[in-house]
């Protein structure tokens, strides 16, 4: 037997206030960082940092939303058009920091960067409109939702294509790949790292729509608050330098070294890929075909 509506908004309310209370150690640890390393803090890590608990704030919103509408004996149209344009800059916020992401990785290119902008702005126009309508029976529509998960895979392909395609370089040219961590570890990061988390949610939650399952109402509130700690973890781990120069290293001299992970500039990951291969062939052209193992 189907759990009823209201077990359902019971089960939405007390899982929901668990990802809100998750987010809420995430955000107290990024307003430390804020607080204690501002002066040395690069200006972009600062603005991303602001994003993540402007964030914060909306997922708290909605869950006071979500919790009021439990309260109320009857449907408010006003709570349902707060949630949906809270939801609407929940993502627009998100999907900045992958698309951020993308054009780091690919080098500080604008074209790159440039059509998920594009996909973000025509979901984020579409979702206010809904919100606009005078009546609606649902929270999901399937123009603004798809376009939503197509640009969190495009930006999920195109992280994880650059990284994959650095790796195949330095194994080409390096004659092997060091990795700066375990298998799990990098696999587990680079999850992170390149929002697949963040899209698997969003095309179950299509899923779960097109077979008009009821669980499509319980992730769409959980969403909120996983839309903030997801970004939320890539920029932490970027400040942390635990991605983006986590792959592998390679150095052509007379030897091979390993770098310290604290002289890397993580903002600078496509840049760096391509100096090692230039000098692997400059080395590799200056006959240079033996290379020793130490600890730096």
């Amino acid at each position: 037997m189907a759990p009823s509506e209201k077990t359902l908004e019971l089960v939405t309310v007390m899982c929901e206030s668990m990802l809100v209370g998750v987010y809420a150690v995430l955000t107290a640890l990024v307003i430390w960082l804020l607080s204690t390393k501002h002066r040395t803090m690069p200006t972009m890590h600062k603005m991303l940092f602001g994003a993540s608990i402007i964030m914060f704030f909306i997922s708290v919103a909605h869950l006071a939303l979500v919790m009021a509408q439990l309260a109320s004996s009857k449907l408010s149209k006003q709570n349902a058009q707060g949630r949906i344009i809270l939801s609407a800059f929940q993502f627009m916020i998100g999907d900045l920091v992958l698309i951020w992401r993308v054009w780091v990785v690919w080098g500080r290119n604008y074209w790159v960067a440039a059509p998920p902008l594009a996909i973000m702005i025509v979901a984020a126009s579409l979702t206010f409109n809904l919100a606009s309508h005078k009546q609606f029976t649902t929270f999901f529509t399937v123009a603004p939702s798809a376009l939503v998960v197509a640009n969190t895979t495009i930006c999920t392909l195109l992280i994880a294509g650059k990284i994959w395609y650095a790796r195949y370089q330095l194994r080409s040219t390096g004659g092997g790949v060091i990795y700066a961590g375990g298998a799990f570890n990098g696999t587990v990061v680079l999850f992170i790292e390149t929002g697949a988390l963040y899209a698997t949610v969003q095309i179950i939650s299509l899923v779960l729509d097109h077979v008009k399952s009821e669980g499509i109402h319980v992730l769409l509130d959980l969403e909120m608050p996983l839309i903030g700690i997801l970004p939320t973890l890539i920029i932490v781990f970027v400040h942390f330098q635990l991605i983006g120069a986590t792959g592998p290293k390679t150095v052509p001299t007379s030897r091979m070294q390993f770098e310290d992970s604290n002289q890397v500039n993580l903002d600078t990951f496509t840049s760096s890929m391509t100096a090692r291969g230039e000098m692997d062939r400059d080395a590799k052209s200056s006959g240079h075909s033996k290379y020793g193992l130490s600890t730096a």
